[in-house]
């Protein structure tokens, strides 16, 4: 959620995210990540060129055991496939309904009418994207949690 949250801020720039899960082999400078270095800043960045050379805003590298990678990384592009075609105003929707805003807020908040939002929060496809973004996130945070 927060990578959408960052896309929307940025908005009309278009953004890709490379997320790399691995070691930090250096302490933590909580002020700044010059110096830092290790195998999760190397996947980001070559998740990030694999996403820039197949077209793509999201990509995983990771260490995780290659089938549990796989599996992951299979959603994530189901989820980047699908997202790609959505509207700004789609992706703000999601997102403040993921953050528990109710139909009414979101709609005032876009300039929206309260069963325009109804409408597309009743397609499958928000349903399933949100379920595929909980649970993507759930395994990556029970992989960082070891």
């Amino acid at each position: 959620m927060l990578v959408h949250q960052f896309e929307i801020a940025m908005e009309p720039v278009q953004v890709r995210f490379g997320l790399g899960l691995g070691q930090i082999e250096t302490p933590i400078n909580r002020q700044a990540a010059i110096g830092m270095d290790g195998s999760a800043f190397h996947y980001a960045r070559e998740a990030i060129e694999q996403a820039r050379l197949q077209n793509r805003k999201y990509l995983l590298i990771t260490a995780m055991d290659e089938i549990q990678h796989k599996a992951l990384e299979l959603l994530l592009r189901w989820i980047d496939l699908n997202l790609q075609t959505w509207s700004i105003e789609k992706l703000k929707i999601l997102t403040m309904h993921r953050q528990g805003k109710r139909q009414k807020e979101i709609a005032n908040s876009l300039k929206m009418s309260q069963p325009a939002i109804s409408q597309h929060l009743s397609k499958p496809v928000f349903s399933l994207i949100m379920e595929s973004e909980l649970f993507l996130e759930s395994q990556l945070n029970s992989y960082l949690k070891g």
